[in-house]
């Protein structure tokens, strides 16, 4: 590109604040381009055809990742010129040539062999200013590619390149060319130009600052250009020998250091490019807007446009990002089929390490047919796909702050992560349901699949990302074609989730983003990554000296903790145990509120017992307990020994591989504990609570008591809004159900529950709905 004089950047800038915008400021824009290919007389093209268009979809695709102001751009139109006047390309016929292959209303493309400066130089584009007397961006066929055609696209919409008017030799704000510190050091010299050597003469002081001079950027650092620094070289220090005009025997010589943006795409610094500065993507998103050489690209006059299929979609993981935000990785070797509607056709591919699946060996046609896009959602490979996949207690505790108010889910995509029985809504059902899956008691989710994807092309929808990020629940997006989608699959509704409809003639399947996908693991509410996990606490285990147990007694296990002090707001582990030296009968509260047998699963696995245990809390008062030098009671297991046990040190350790120990601090951290067990031998209870169920429940609500005599017991039933029903029985010596016949007059949610006899006593809780 030519050099641009200071005076006509000012005239543009002042040419803008005098202009009102021609649409709002926030929207978003499809903008056309029109690719003209130059070939030789013979038909040669810039370079081979088969792949211009293909590479020209993928380069508009890429750079709409750079144009983060809502500016995206499309394919509408190709077209072939036979001129070998043009084929290799100067850019002094730039006017001649794009005046007589102008297409209008779009952004004009020009493909070339090659293409140079009037004095011979070749360059790898050219993109004109508004002001300039052609208008179109002309590329160098080894210059196709994204970052070099959004650097053009940059100068099209009013930008300059970040080391403009060469190198600033001054560290005192001064943005303007070669200056001489004891000479000149103004923007321009009296007489307005800004290249001859009389500026060294000029004499003239003037305030030189980010926004008269430069690129006229204040967010963009200053930029020696390439000729003195590389991509990576941090800071860049520059030694420059200039002539002195006033002692030409004595040469000045200067040394400054910079700090340029490398990755700012317009610089020099080829692959390290991929990125606009806030205050350049605000400057195009005017330029669209107000000057008048570009309000035509988003007047009321489009274009009529051909439809071209993108080359590929990509699937992404959603995780939490290490500033609060989400972050996208690839989703690797999911399976992404491809339907037509009704069955009659189908195309599975897998994407790839990056994410990305190809669409063109599909061998669809852009035609009157409808598609179906859904990624794979469950399976066993790749590991991500297993249910249990980054489900945790930190899970349970996430969404349980959420319910009480505590502190609300970060964003849209974990409050779909906890909706795991679709309910469109976050309740402690949910946590039971993640409860069973992170026990082992349930393989999956009986109402949802282990993935749910939102679409990145509802994304490019402004009004439904808006309504999304506020509330996944209620959003609702309209298509362009009327159609509607909701959260919720209904009788007059599809979901948004999971599944895409296409019809080949809908002009936007030329975008990547509408074949793309955002995943959302299921039960993973706090979007934790691999990638990004805390830091495993310290665990340990200890076993109290005890008395001999002989074979058929029954005894407790107190399990206790210990620690440095911490707040835990709940905890998981499990326990590696014998079967055939003993048997687990039951549990008991500890000290905990909230305790309720569902926190309990026992299995044997290959011949050994596993107890995988977890606690959360269900109070908003009683959030959390610590974790001091004085352990404290975290429940009881109930046991009767298959054989004499001396030492039960080595029957009970922690089974890692079935669940990592994790102890949830209050500050977001895994806490160290020690684990004390003490074993106590007991006389057989009167009364043994062996179940309650269902949970959670509607109507009935059962109550299965194992008991050694008769005697009264009353159970009683109450919510936190002080409501509560009573049941009053007598036990029978053996096992027995009592039952609640209705849970009328009692809060849905969290109802607890207090079994009361002369020596026993029982508490916990269930779920109302």
């Amino acid at each position: 590109m030519s050099d641009v004089s200071r005076q006509e950047v000012l005239a543009f800038l002042q040419q803008l604040e005098g202009l009102e915008p021609a649409a709002g400021l926030s929207q978003s824009y499809s903008l056309p381009v029109h690719l003209t290919i130059i070939n030789d007389n013979n038909g040669q093209s810039p370079s081979p055809f088969v792949d211009i268009i293909p590479t020209m979809v993928d380069i508009l695709n890429e750079m709409n990742g750079f144009f983060t102001n809502g500016m995206q751009f499309f394919l509408c139109g190709v077209s072939e010129v036979d001129n070998s006047a043009y084929y290799n390309m100067s850019l002094s016929n730039a006017s001649t040539f794009t005046a007589q292959y102008n297409q209008p209303d779009v952004i004009n493309l020009y493909l070339v062999r090659t293409l140079s400066v009037s004095t011979g130089g070749a360059i790898l584009g050219a993109g004109s200013f508004p002001w300039s007397g052609w208008q179109g961006v002309i590329i160098h066929a080894s210059g196709f590619e994204p970052r070099n055609v959004s650097h053009e696209l940059g100068h099209y919409f009013g930008l300059l390149h970040t080391h403009q008017q060469h190198i600033q030799l001054l560290s005192n704000g001064s943005w303007n060319a070669t200056v001489l510190p004891d000479q000149c050091l103004c923007c321009d010299c009296m007489d307005g130009d800004d290249f001859n050597d009389d500026c060294y003469d000029c004499g003239q002081m003037c305030d030189c600052n980010c926004t008269n001079s430069g690129d006229f950027f204040c967010d963009t650092p200053q930029d020696p250009s390439d000729q003195y620094c590389n991509c990576g070289t941090f800071p860049c220090v520059v030694n420059i020998t200039l002539p002195n005009p006033s002692d030409p025997d004595n040469p000045i010589h200067f040394m400054e250091t910079y700090y340029p943006d490398y990755s700012n795409l317009m610089s020099y610094y080829g692959g390290c490019r991929n990125k606009f500065s806030e205050e350049q993507l605000n400057r195009m998103k005017e330029t669209l807007m107000e000057h008048p050489t570009r309000t035509h690209l988003i007047d009321e006059d489009m274009p009529s446009c051909d439809v071209f299929l993108a080359n590929r979609g990509k699937v992404q993981i959603v995780q939490l990002g290490d500033n609060g935000g989400i972050e996208l990785v690839p989703f690797r070797y999911n399976k992404v089929e491809i339907d037509e509607a009704g069955g009659a056709g189908f195309c599975e591919k897998t994407t790839g390490i990056d994410g990305f699946y190809n669409i063109q060996d599909c061998g669809l046609q852009v035609a009157d047919a409808d598609i179906e896009v859904s990624p794979q959602k469950d399976g066993t490979f790749p590991l991500e796909l297993f249910s249990t996949y980054q489900v945790s207690t930190g899970d349970l505790v996430a969404i349980g702050q959420h319910i009480l108010g505590i502190q609300s889910l970060p964003n849209s995509y974990a409050k779909i992560a906890a909706d795991v029985n679709n309910s469109g809504s976050i309740t402690t059902l949910d946590q039971i349901f993640i409860r069973r899956l992170i026990l082992g008691i349930d393989n999956g989710f009986a109402s949802v699949p282990s993935w749910r994807f939102v679409p990145d092309y509802a994304l490019t929808f402004p009004s439904f990302h808006a309504d999304f990020d506020d509330d996944p629940f209620s959003a609702e997006w309209i298509r362009a074609d009327g159609s509607e989608y909701h959260y919720q699959e209904e009788q007059n509704y599809k979901s948004y989730l999971d599944l895409l409809d296409l019809n080949l003639l809908n002009p936007d399947i030329t975008q990547e983003p509408t074949w793309s996908f955002r995943g959302v693991k299921m039960g993973n509410a706090n979007l934790s990554s691999p990638d990004n996990p805390l830091l495993p606490g310290n665990h340990q285990i200890i076993t109290d000296e005890h008395e001999a147990i002989q074979e058929g007694d029954e005894f407790t296990i107190t399990v206790s903790a210990g620690g440095n002090n911490k707040e835990v707001v709940g905890y998981q582990f499990s326990l590696l145990f014998d079967p055939e030296v003993m048997e687990i009968t039951g549990f008991e509260p500890g000290n905990l509120n909230s305790f309720t047998l569902d926190n309990f699963a026992v299995s044997e696995e290959a011949g050994a017992g596993i107890l995988k245990t977890l606690w959360f809390s269900q109070l908003e008062e009683e959030f959390s307990f610590k974790l001091q030098e004085k352990p404290v009671v975290l429940f009881k297991i109930v046991a009767r020994a298959r054989v004499p046990i001396t030492n039960l040190e080595p029957e009970l350790e922690l089974a890692e591989d079935a669940m990592a120990p994790e102890f949830y601090g209050a500050e977001g951290k895994l806490e160290d504990a020690t684990l004390i067990l003490d074993p106590v031998e007991i006389d057989p209870q009167k009364h043994r609570l062996l179940g309650v169920y269902p949970n959670p429940a509607s109507g009935q609500l059962s109550f299965t008591i194992q008991s050694t005599e008769e005697e009264p017991i009353a159970i009683t039933l109450f919510d936190q809004g002080g409501n509560d029903i009573v049941l009053e029985e007598t036990t029978v010596e053996g096992v027995q159900t009592f039952q609640f016949q209705t849970l009328e007059g009692l809060q849905d949610g969290v109802v607890f529950y207090l079994i009361e006899s002369e020596e026993a006593l029982h508490s916990g809780y269930v779920i109302k709905y």
